[in-house]
């Protein structure tokens, strides 16, 4: 039997205070006043929009900052809303009578203990619209209409707007399924056209040819000998897709054990894809390190920035603008009782899927002493858990397009590897009729999420 979390349950509870930026199913306000002559008909616009669209939260007590994120700084400690006249005021403005939940909880906050307020929006199962204006006095005592009566509204990013016909449309499919739920929170998956995008990256080029030869195991070189070449070492045997006779090389291997491979010969056993891998792997690490990237001693598949300084910033083109993202900073954790920095990383690797490569990238968080040096252990583990558990998928998907800017070629038109390596900027990509509410729309991604996880926190409590 399929169990559904009551929407206003501690755990969700706890979940959706922690976040601190806006969603088409998350708005934030300072305060709420359902007072006669008060501006609840900002509020009631918001979940007129926000039903429709198919559900959500209001979370009560947090200002927002000059960055568009939101401060938790609580309510009065004398606030108090009643749920039934919350419900009364909102319903008086509506076609249809509305469940409208509401929860007043307190939160510690920087060792205080604060109060909020969540209202909780469900889904309409009609289309909701209002059957009087909403009008309110602002601050400077004008008369302001936040919206008309029998206006259909819907959420469009972060904003409550009038509604297309398209969207008319969707409300009226997602309207009839009358057991609908937020995405996560059902288990189901709801009925809205959906792109969804991988962390895969098509291979479309690969070098012809795969150079073989046998070296002496006591001969060792230095990445700057051969920062040119990247290889692979198997016992005695040495790989890459440069000419192995040419230097650094060419005076040490064995002599006529050189030999010249066809790509397609590395794919007929397990064995040697296995190597083929490993090769295209030393190509990514060789390029990483080239633009000053370095790798976890730990899984050298693992990349990051380094830095000397508390903060590094690294410049990338976004699908919507030049920005900057913060891809290290030195954090006072307190459950260790030490600074450390936070980088962001990713593992960058190739895979075989089928018969075709594929370029994976994986974003996660590595922490070092030093601003170099990577460090895990089992009590640094949970800190990694804590400063990237709040991931959604276009947050995802913003990571791994920047790692992929990491290795744009010079057009940008693919990803490039020594010239040898081409692969797809474009992420590997499913078109569905199902996708999952919680998560916004793929087309909706917004440029707001460019933060490095929550790493912005000065400290990890």
């Amino acid at each position: 039997m399929e169990s559904v979390p009551n929407p206003l349950d501690g755990i969700v509870i706890d979940f959706i205070l922690s976040q601190r930026r806006e969603t088409a199913e998350l708005d934030f306000k300072q305060t709420l006043d359902v007072s006669k002559e008060s501006d609840f008909a900002k509020i009631a616009k918001d979940i007129f929009a926000m039903s429709n669209y198919g559900g959500g939260y209001i979370l009560l007590g947090f200002k927002e900052t000059p960055t568009g994120s939101f401060d938790p700084i609580g309510l009065l400690n004398s606030f108090h809303v009643d749920q039934a006249t919350l419900q009364e005021k909102f319903n008086a403005y509506s076609n249809d009578p509305l469940t409208i939940g509401y929860r007043e909880v307190e939160k510690e906050v920087d060792g205080d203990k604060r109060k909020f307020a969540v209202i909780y929006v469900p889904p309409s199962t009609t289309v909701l619209k209002p059957t009087k204006y909403g009008v309110y006095t602002n601050s400077s005592g004008k008369m302001k209409k936040a919206f008309s009566d029998d206006e259909i509204l819907f959420r469009r990013g972060t904003q409550s707007v009038h509604a297309s016909q398209n969207e008319i449309k969707f409300i009226e499919r997602r309207a009839r399924k009358t057991e609908y739920k937020i995405g996560l929170l059902s288990g189901r998956p709801d009925e809205v056209k959906e792109n969804l995008y991988g962390n895969f990256f098509e291979v479309i080029k690969l070098p012809s040819h795969i150079f073989e030869a046998e070296l002496p195991r006591n001969i060792r070189f230095a990445f700057f000998e051969t920062k040119d070449t990247p290889f692979i070492r198997q016992g005695e045997k040495i790989y890459s897709f440069c000419n192995l006779d040419e230097e650094p090389f060419g005076k040490y291997i064995t002599k006529g054990s050189l030999r010249k491979n066809e790509l397609p010969y590395f794919l007929e056993t397990q064995d040697r894809k296995v190597l083929l891998t490993w090769l295209l792997n030393s190509e990514i690490k060789n390029a990483a390190i080239k633009r000053g990237l370095r790798y976890n001693s730990m899984n050298k598949n693992v990349y990051f920035y380094p830095t000397d300084r508390p903060e590094r910033h690294e410049t990338w083109k976004t699908r919507f603008k030049k920005s900057k993202r913060l891809v290290a900073k030195k954090l006072y954790i307190s459950q260790l009782r030490r600074a450390l920095f936070a980088h962001s990383a990713a593992l960058i690797s190739f895979s075989l899927i089928g018969t075709k490569f594929y370029l994976k990238i994986l974003p996660e968080i590595v922490l070092t002493h030093d601003g170099y040096d990577t460090i895990q252990s089992f009590r640094e583990g949970p800190v990694k858990t804590r400063l990237s558990y709040n991931q959604y998928n276009d947050t995802y998907l913003n990571l791994a397009l920047f790692w992929v800017s990491r290795f744009r070629s010079g057009d940008r038109k693919s990803i490039d590897f020594n010239g040898r390596i081409l692969v797809s900027p474009e992420p590997v990509t499913v078109n569905l009729d199902v996708g999952i509410r919680s998560d916004r729309p793929s087309e909706e991604f917004s440029q707001r999420k460019d933060e490095l996880y929550s790493i912005e926190a000065v400290e990890i409590i």
